[in-house]
């Protein structure tokens, strides 16, 4: 199973519409995990992690919003 997701870049709105597909490529289980995020203590804590590894100095000291915006997407 993979997740394959972006965004779809368009000029007619300034909305930033995303899509999400989740191809499951694997057999089925005999008891398959619900399709829905888990907000457990250890999930939150493990995402609260992970963001505090980036290093924002290059978005944050960046003086053009594109720019910073460009760094931080891409």
């Amino acid at each position: 199973m993979y997740v394959k997701s972006g965004n779809f870049f368009e000029d007619i709105t300034d909305h930033l519409p995303s899509y999400f597909l989740l191809v499951n490529d694997r057999k089925q289980n005999k008891f398959p995990r619900p399709m829905v995020r888990i907000f457990s203590e250890a999930n939150m804590n493990f995402f609260r992690n992970e963001l505090e590894q980036v290093d924002w100095t290059s978005v944050y000291n960046n003086e053009n919003v594109n720019c910073s915006y460009d760094i931080f997407y891409f």
